[in-house]
């Protein structure tokens, strides 16, 4: 953000966050509102982006237990802010997801950033995309196939138009599967919410699921077990009984299941609160 800018909200995500949670901004106490464990969006007013800095962003969950988070950074730029009612130049900070197999079909890319005005739209390689703004820090936009029909890269900026106004910085998107992302399979065209269910659904961190169905001595039973996604998990044949169980567990493909947190329930005043873990960050004017 600009210095001298005005006063705006800034969005906070993360993990375990509690009733009482706040934000330290450069160490100054700014409170907010709390939606869910995972977002905090508080006030931070003009006079903490007069000058240029890097502040420092914490999460602060109340005793008893509790603590700060990590940090994560805040750029005050050295520029000023616009005047006059012009758009500032964007900034983006991350793309979702940030790769895609060749020929994966048409999909809906998330940018990430900072200073987004009204009709901002995206630059993939130079070619205009229009979407949907959230804020002054989201962009959503539609890419169709002809854009990741080819292995490659492409640059991906934000451009707000005038007044003002101008284009980003540039973050690259693969083409192809990256070294440090593996993409998801698709989902299972013969998937439906219907038939069948089990206890608990949906499954959370690796907690075992028990199927049973009953069936007739000469039906053929095969049990398959979703993701939310309609991703097939796991498939099989239970024994051929009159009533037949089986017990899976239900995780992403290729990853192990997460562990049990330390506390499933929400703290009361008797029990420590865990320490919070802040992600990524987000102002919106």
């Amino acid at each position: 953000m600009a210095r001298g800018g005005s006063a705006f909200n800034l969005t906070v995500d993360g993990a375990n966050y509690v009733s009482g949670a706040s934000v330290r901004f450069n160490g100054a106490t700014r409170t907010g509102t709390l939606q869910g464990t995972t977002r905090l969006i508080v006030y931070i007013p003009a006079s903490d982006v007069v000058a240029p800095a890097t502040v420092t962003i914490t999460v602060v969950n109340p005793g008893p237990g509790g603590g700060p988070s990590n940090a994560r950074t805040f750029v005050v730029t050295g520029s000023s802010a616009p005047s006059g009612g012009a758009n500032a130049v964007p900034s983006i900070s991350a793309l979702s997801p940030s790769s895609r197999p060749p020929g994966g079909g048409a999909f809906n890319l998330t940018v990430d950033g900072a200073g987004f005005a009204s009709g901002a739209s995206v630059r993939w390689n130079g070619l205009n995309r229009p979407g949907t703004l959230q804020g002054s820090s989201r962009l959503i936009v539609y890419i169709p196939p002809s854009d990741v029909a080819a292995a490659g890269t492409a640059e991906v900026r934000v451009f707000n138009p005038a007044p003002g106004g101008g284009l980003s910085n540039a973050l690259t998107f693969t083409i192809g599967t990256s070294s440090a992302e593996t993409v998801s399979p698709a989902a299972d065209p013969s998937f439906s919410f219907r038939e069948h269910y089990a206890f608990p659904s949906p499954s959370r961190r690796g907690q075992p699921v028990t199927i049973r169905v009953r069936a007739g001595l000469a039906d053929s039973v095969e049990v398959r077990v979703y993701d939310l996604a309609g991703r097939l998990v796991k498939a099989g044949r239970p024994a051929r009984r009159a009533s037949s169980t089986t017990t899976t567990r239900r995780t992403s493909p290729g990853t192990s299941p997460a562990p049990a947190p330390a506390s499933t329930s929400t703290p009361s005043s008797s029990r420590s609160r865990g320490t919070p873990t802040c992600a990524r960050r987000a102002a919106s004017g």
